[in-house]
């Protein structure tokens, strides 16, 4: 199974401004997903800026599931954290679980 980005994300929690508090991330090693360990925003957009990828992803009854690869977007001056390039200033990860 070919490596799906660097960093998988599977929950996240936001602020009352829908900016990322900490997401819970996993690791791809051959296609073993590991257990999950938590990061700020801040090192999320600092990884993705310095060339690391980050993607959605969702478990079901057959284990893990890839979703969208995550973006960091630019909007008047500010970073965002997007799977989508709309350029809102609030942070989107679509539908993965909050905790």
């Amino acid at each position: 199974m070919a490596k799906w980005a660097d960093y998988l994300i599977s929950e996240v929690k936001y602020d009352k401004n829908h900016l990322i508090e900490e997401v819970k991330f996993h690791t791809d090693d051959e296609g073993v997903i590991s257990e999950p360990k938590m990061v700020d925003r801040l090192q999320i957009s600092h990884n993705v800026k310095n060339g690391k990828t980050y993607r959605i992803i969702f478990h079901s009854l057959k284990g893990w599931k890839p979703g969208d690869l995550i973006n960091v977007l630019r909007v008047s001056g500010d970073y965002f954290i997007r799977i989508d390039k709309n350029k809102v200033d609030r942070d989107f990860l679509g539908s993965i679980p909050l905790f």
